[in-house]
């Protein structure tokens, strides 16, 4: 074969091949794939809720970079829903590998069901990883008073109010 005025033996070519990948395959990822499956505390998983993250910079006069390039917006802000089993899955950037140290990750997790949301702040690294039980440890059991527009799981997260039993009138 002739290549650049050059003529090479297929070995060569499947070497050079060979050599030309090898910086792709060192190269450290610039990402995480994040999974968890979020529970509270009653053993409930928050089935099809929604989730945010949002980049926390501890050093606000900096903008966050990786390999001197500022990460966009889109970078920054993250968002998504779980699925019908509770699991959350995104791409995070890895804060080991973005400028300046100390970036985390503010969580915002919320379930399908009228109460507050749970946040949490985390560092989060590696090429992947299962966060479900740093995650689900940001989240409190739901807890919703009576009312025509009451929504949640399960009927035990829901309690009467307004309704003082005998012994307590006395």
């Amino acid at each position: 074969m002739i290549l650049f005025g050059h003529r090479f033996r297929f070995r060569e070519i499947l070497l050079l091949v060979f050599l030309s990948l090898i910086p792709c395959y060192l190269a450290p990822a610039q990402t995480t794939a994040v999974t968890a499956t979020i529970t509270d505390t009653d053993g409930q998983t928050w089935n099809n809720g929604f989730w945010s993250a949002t980049l926390y910079n501890p050093f606000p006069a900096n903008p966050p970079s990786y390999n001197g390039v500022p990460l966009t917006a889109a970078q920054m802000n993250l968002s998504g829903f779980m699925d019908g089993s509770g699991v959350l899955t995104g791409t995070f950037s890895d804060n080991s590998l973005l400028a300046p140290n100390g970036t985390q990750w503010n969580i915002t997790l919320c379930p399908q069901a009228n109460v507050q949301c749970s946040t949490g702040l985390t560092a989060i690294i590696g090429s992947s990883a299962n966060l479900s039980t740093l995650f689900s440890s940001y989240t409190k059991p739901i807890r919703i008073p009576a009312s025509w527009n009451a929504y949640m799981y399960v009927d035990t997260e829901v309690y009467q109010i307004g309704r003082a039993s005998c012994r307590e009138r006395v």
